[in-house]
This record gives C-alpha cells, structure tokens and sequence, in this order.
C-alpha cells in the first residue's frame, strides 16, 4: 500500500508468488436480467434489476494438490442474493463460505469449479464478489487477483547513482 521511496518507507505484504489458487475463468454474461461482470481484478461485480430464473456463473476446473485450504468470496454478506460455492466434478457442491471463510480438506488432488447463484427475482446493485482459495496456513485473508507475485524486491540505499567514474587528467 502506498508509493515507496527512501523519505517514505512502505513494507512489503506479499513478495513472491500469489496465495490465491483460484484462477477465474469466468467471461463477463448477461443471464436472466443479472448482469455478471469479471473485472480487471477478476473479482466480479453483479447487477440484477429482478431476475427472472436461477442464474449461474461458473469458473472452468482448477486443479489443486491435497491439502488444507479456506474459500472466501464475500457473497454471504447478502444471503438474499443467493449464494457462492465450490463444486466437484460431479457438480455437487461441497464448500460454501457463510462469512469469513470456509476451510477445507482435500485428500487427493482434486479438480474444482467456483459457482456463483443468483436466486429468481433477486434485485442486486453493484456487489462485487473477492473470491479466492488460499492455504489454510496463510493467515492474509486480503484479497489477492490469482497470479498476482513473483515480485523481485531490491534493497536501495537513498542515493541511487551508481559512481563507476575513473580519475582522469583533462586539458592539464
């Protein structure tokens, strides 16, 4: 947060490769009067003036590695709206984060899919979704866009000239 330089120091919340392993695959639709809209970020951002049937916005499957991980995606705020989950490849749901995060267990590599549903005449205006798949030992909870890392950080004094001049004798 913020822009660095010597006067103004700023830590450094993540160097390295990103936490989040969900890789949103979702494209920007229009289903049923919602309007899904995948941002930069790759958050989404939803607007529905009445919708008229259960609408989906679904991510292509990830594959993630055994082990312990939580599902945040901030959707649960408004149980009204409907709701976000993650889905096997049966289609069956088996995490939904109810506010702050679901953890869960994978025993075996595994491929998943991130669901949004909206409910038949839900009204929503501008609700954006952060979702994201961390470790369960990474206790930042911040939302980071999948991908986002590998950052290399160089330690600079405050003078930033580098003298690599030689002595010399010119005109005497």
């Amino acid at each position: 947060d913020g822009t660095p330089s010597p006067e103004n120091p700023v830590d450094i919340l993540v160097a390295g490769e990103s936490y989040n392993f969900l890789n949103n695959t979702a494209q920007s639709n229009t289903v049923n009067n919602v309007t899904f809209i995948v941002n930069e970020d790759k958050s989404i951002t939803i607007n529905s003036s009445n919708c008229t049937h259960d609408s989906y916005l679904a991510t292509e499957f990830i594959e993630l590695e055994a082990g312990n991980y939580i599902f945040t995606n901030g959707f649960l705020t408004k149980p009204d709206f409907g709701n976000a989950y993650l889905a096997d490849e049966n289609g069956t749901s088996f995490v939904v984060d109810s506010g702050g995060g679901a953890e869960f267990n994978l025993s075996k590599k595994s491929k998943i899919k991130f669901v949004i549903w909206v409910k038949l005449n839900a009204v929503i205006n501008n609700f954006t979704l952060y979702p994201m798949i961390r470790k369960a030992s990474v206790t930042n909870d911040r939302y980071m866009p999948y991908g986002v890392g590998s950052v290399e950080v160089d330690s600079r004094r405050k003078n930033f000239l580098k003298n690599n001049a030689t002595t010399q004798t010119i005109n005497g």
